[in-house]
This record gives structure tokens, sequence and C-alpha cells, in this order.
């Protein structure tokens, strides 16, 4: 593993370029993909020589970037190819780090693709990536990167509480894991706490797999928690039956779990906008990028649908026990030409200048020494001053380890799979006309990803399914259970049975299923679980001239003054009438439940996002 060096002082240092290695690469079908990476220094190397002349004229480079600073780096990088020169070409495009990891991990280990697929710089939210992406390849950072820079940005992890909840907590003593635990093993403690005015006590915690956040609150859940050598985190850990027991029930928590937490902003946004109230109670704390924390108050959300400042803020609590800073490192991937490795290092030293750091800092971003800018810190309700407490990142086998474990940590889910059969789904996916012969319809798309979805599932998690679709003049019920919830290991055969029986028929019985979906999910579930309804449809309630209002059905689901394990409903609105008054009256039906809707329009985007879906547990 490679040493770290911290940059001090702006304009950001040039590291020395090795030879090149090898171009690797990675298939279109992955595209676009980002490749991971950890500061990587030459051992033993005397000052840095000078950086590489300038490119030529012409050249372009694309930068892989994480998602919480793109925006900000494509209006940059606009700004500097117009710069003297202007004869540069910088494309910033993103992707999630979890999600490159996994299909550059693949890709890697099965030595395909080629170097035109590559981007030429790839700056993710945290070094933590690199490590597994070295691990998981067998490869050395040497064989992986032609060089590395230094980081352009960095901001912490921290706790994110609404204010109220952040001055009771941190009224009188510093908030730690071990106090998180408490709270979440002590109901009659938080209720005392807040005076029963802010429901259970709930965690937003994001799947480790996908979420930069989620992997670096986890690591420091272990070194915070660890009974064998506290404040470190070892592969023993991982192990321990008394500190998995611990980790455990702090899981046992959380509401659900998102792909990032952008999820969980949006929705708490949702929420304030409803009511003070209803934010204070859709989530008591969730792990978070401080950054992200600036952009939800400042109403600075495009990634949501409510963009106003909140009713309640929240506060960025750096959890005393220690944190991990998200170190936006910036990596020139070995492939590069020449000419591109110029241009990188013209594009890095020019972010290190103090205009450009400045825009990072009033956006939200700490400096390099730490220090956050004076007017972001006052409307965080923060101190400027750098942090002293950091876990101490581990090696990519130890990292490997944690996310193994997690598997069995997690907080299982027990879903339905909720799937609309009426006569509509015979049609074909690009238009409202039945498929012709030969001609995929959307029922036929739908089984083939439901299918390939199972196998997303964790294998704790209970899955069942249920179909719909009714005959307006039948007393019969439009709802039919196919398969009853079990472990997915033991019932994933019968569930791709039970898919690929599937016919359409009838009309389109949306309300009245799902509100028979909850109520049946809610009443026959016990013990700890996150319980959830995926109803997939393609069309609006059609079924007996809506004499089940969608008002009976939001009421019937509504998770306001729910327990902590409320049923939440993710509605998938699938093919051509995917948008509209549909989108909107299915993402009136997922909010009063807690839960997220998503459109599908094609046949393409389905399985993604039924994997979006399926990562909330």
């Amino acid at each position: 593993m490679f040493r770290s060096k911290k940059a001090g002082a702006v304009p950001l240092p040039h590291v020395r370029r090795r030879q090149r290695a090898y171009a690797i690469g990675i298939g279109a079908g992955l595209a676009p993909i980002i490749i991971a990476c950890l500061l990587l220094w030459p051992d033993g190397s005397p000052e840095p020589p000078p950086p590489p002349k300038e490119a030529a004229c012409g050249t372009k480079i694309t930068v892989m970037s994480s998602t919480e600073k793109a925006v900000l780096l494509k209006a940059l990088a606009q700004e500097f190819v117009q710069t003297p020169a202007g004869c540069y070409q910088v494309e910033i495009t993103a992707t999630g780090s979890g999600a490159a990891l996994t299909a550059l991990a693949g890709g890697l280990r099965a030595g395909t693709g080629s170097a035109a697929d590559l981007p030429e710089v790839w700056s993710p939210a945290s070094s933590v990536w690199y490590r597994l992406l070295e691990r998981r390849t067998d490869k050395s950072g040497k064989a992986l990167f032609d060089e590395v820079l230094a980081p352009i940005t960095q901001t912490p992890l921290v706790i994110a509480l609404p204010k109220p909840i952040a001055e009771e907590l941190t009224k009188t003593e510093p908030l730690t894991w071990d106090r998180i635990l408490g709270l979440a093993n002590d109901p009659a403690a938080w209720k005392e706490l807040s005076k029963d005015q802010w429901g259970p006590f709930t965690l937003g915690k994001t799947n480790p797999n996908f979420s930069t956040a989620g992997l670096t609150s986890l690591l420091t859940e272990y070194a915070a928690l660890s009974t064998a050598n506290p404040g470190a985190i070892s592969e023993p850990d991982t192990r321990d039956g008394v500190l998995q027991e611990k980790l455990k029930t702090l899981e046992l928590a959380t509401i659900h779990y998102g792909k990032t937490t952008l999820d969980y902003l949006c929705k708490l946004a949702a929420a304030d906008k409803d009511s003070a109230a209803n934010a204070l109670r859709y989530v008591s704390a969730v792990p978070v990028e401080e950054k992200s924390v600036y952009d939800y108050n400042s109403g600075n959300r495009d990634w949501c649908e409510h963009k106003l400042e909140p009713k309640v803020p929240l506060v960025p609590v750096a959890l005393a026990d220690g944190t991990i800073m998200s170190d936006s490192p910036f990596a020139v991937l070995a492939g590069a030409t020449p000419d591109q490795v110029a241009l990188a290092h013209q594009f890095h030293a020019w972010l290190g200048e103090q205009d450009q750091q400045k825009t990072f800092t009033e956006a939200g971003f700490r400096h390099l020494d730490g220090t956050l800018d004076e007017a972001v810190a006052k409307e965080l309700g923060v101190t400027k001053t750098p942090l002293t407490k950091f876990t101490q990142l581990p090696d990519g086998l130890v990292i490997d380890a944690v996310l193994n474990s997690w598997e069995n940590i997690r907080k299982p889910a027990r879903v339905l799979l909720v799937v609309d059969t009426s006569l509509s789904m015979k049609y074909s996916m690009i238009d409202n006309v039945p498929a012709e012969t030969g001609e995929e319809s959307r029922l036929d798309r739908a089984k083939d990803a439901l299918t390939s979805s199972l196998a997303d599932f964790s294998r704790r998690d209970e899955v069942g399914l249920w179909t719909f679709s009714g005959d307006s003049s039948s007393s019969d019920k439009p709802y039919r259970e196919v398969v009853a919830p079990g472990l997915i290991d033991t019932k994933g055969e019968e569930l791709a049975s039970g898919i690929n029986r599937m016919q359409p028929s009838g009309a389109t019985a949306l309300y009245v299923t799902i509100a028979a979906a909850h109520d049946w999910l809610e009443k026959s579930t016990t013990g700890s679980y996150i319980k959830a309804v995926i109803v997939l449809t393609d069309g609006a309630d059609a079924y007996k001239g809506g004499a089940y209002k969608q008002s009976q059905l939001t009421q019937a689901i509504s998770a306001s003054g729910a327990a902590r394990d409320p049923v939440r409903v993710f509605p998938i609105a699938y093919g051509v009438d995917a948008k509209g008054e549909m989108l909107e009256q299915l993402g009136t039906i997922a909010s009063v439940s807690g839960g997220g809707s998503y459109p599908a329009v094609d046949r393409s985007t389905i399985r993604e996002v039924l994997l979006e879906v399926i990562s909330n547990f």
C-alpha cells in the first residue's frame, strides 16, 4: 500500500510522473465508469521535478467526478478552457463510486475493455474506494494509475441532526457512536429526552456498497465500538461476536437504506415541506458529508423536487470518536497520452489556485488546511476551525472484510413485489398498442427485469410476490398472492417461476391493491424488518370507476405517527405513460408512506430502477 501526503498550500503540488505502465479499460457496456484511487507518492523520491510541458492545442481529457462536486467541477472546467490558451477540452462526467468500483473491478479481473473506454482522470469522493479496488483486482496502484496528484478539496463525514435534536443531544456532552447506540437500544430514554415529540429514534443510513458516507460511517462505527482495540479497525473485529451484536443493534434503528444520502435528504425535504413536525419525525440522525448538509440547508438541491430552505435546518455534528475526511483525490489513469497527462496537470494546478479554491469553500467544502468558510460555518451553526479527531483508514483487506460483514449486521427486509398484470401490460414498450408477434411486451420485459433483480436482495431478506388486475363487474379481489414471503435463498426459484407465469388481463386495480398489500405486510410481520411494498405499474388506477379513492389510500398507508418500522411503498411507473399526472400520483403515494417513487420509461431503465429501489433494503 502506498503512503499518502497531505497537501499544505495552494497551488496544489505536482507529483512525479512514473513510467507509463499499461493501458486498462472497461467495455462500453460499463460506461460511464469512474476509476477510484488513493493518493500515491513515490517512496524515497527527491523533490518533485517541474510539471510536464503544456499540452498541445486541441488536447481533450475526461474527468470522472464524484456526484457531490460534479456540478461545481463542470462550471470550473468551462471557465478553465476559456483561459488564455483557449483551445483545450475538459469534459466532466459523474458516477457513484461504489457502482463504479463493482463494474471496474469485474472488468479488470476479466481483462476486458480497451483504453479508449477510460476517462483520463478520476476524482472520487474518497480514497477509500481505491483501497477496495486494489484489493479486489489484486493489482497495485502502479499498475492502475499513471500518476496521482493531491486532493482538490475535502469534506468530513458528520452526523446530520435536525436542529432541535442537535441542541438537545449536544447540550451536556459530545455525541459518540456509543451514545447513539444507547438511544437506539433504549426507546424509553429517547422518549424522555424528546419529550415524546419526535417519534421513535431512527437512523437514515445508506448502503455502503454504493455510498461513500455509508462506507465511512460503517468504518467509524467499527473503530468507535470495538471492544478489543477501541479507536482502530482490524480484520478480527469483523468476527468479534460482542462487537457484531452492538452493530446489529445500531442497524436496527435504520428506517431503510438508501443508495445515496441524497435519497434521505430529498425525503426529508418533502416531509419538511409538509410541516416541521413531520421533518422531526421522519428521521432522527443521518450520517452524511458536511457539504451535503450545507446544500440541504441552502435549498441547493437540484436532485430533489423540493428546493426551498427547510423549516427545520440540519446541524452537522462531528462525532467525538473521530471522523473520516472525503478527500477528493485526483488520479491520472494509465493509458493517458503525454499531452493528456500535461493537460491534467494544468487543470489540477489551476484548481488549486486561490480563486478556484474559494469557489469550493464558498460552496460548503473545507479548505485544504481543514478550516471552514466563515459564512458557511455561520450558516451551519458550527465553528470554522479544523477538526482534530480522525479515524485512520485501514488497508483494503480490512475494508473489504468490513463490507462483507455488513451482510450479517444490516437490518433485514421483508418485501412484497406487487406487479400490475392488467391488459395494458401486453402492449408494446414504445406505444399503447398490443405488441406484435415476436415483439417484446411490457410484461415480457418486466418479467426479465424482475427475475434478474432477485439476485440483488440480501440472503437474509424475505421476498414475496403478488399480482393485480381486476374485473370491474366482479366482486372477487383484484389481487392475488403468487408466492408467500420467505427467505430469498429458499424462495428464489419459486419466485422466478411465479414471475414467469404472469399473464395480462383485466383493469388496473392500483389503489385497492396497494392498500391491501400494505395492510397485509403490516399485520403479518413480527420482529425488526425494513418493510416495503414495491409496486410496478404501467398505468393509473382504472378499477370500478375509481370507487376506491387516492385520498382513502393515502390515509390508509400514512407513516405519520407510525412506529419505527412502518411499511413503506416504492412505486415504479413503467412504460410510455410514466410521466406527468401518473408520476405525481405515485409520488404522493410514496411520500406519505415514507418510501420513494421511480420512473422507468423504457426497457433499458427498468432493470436499473429495480436495482436502485432494492438498494433501499
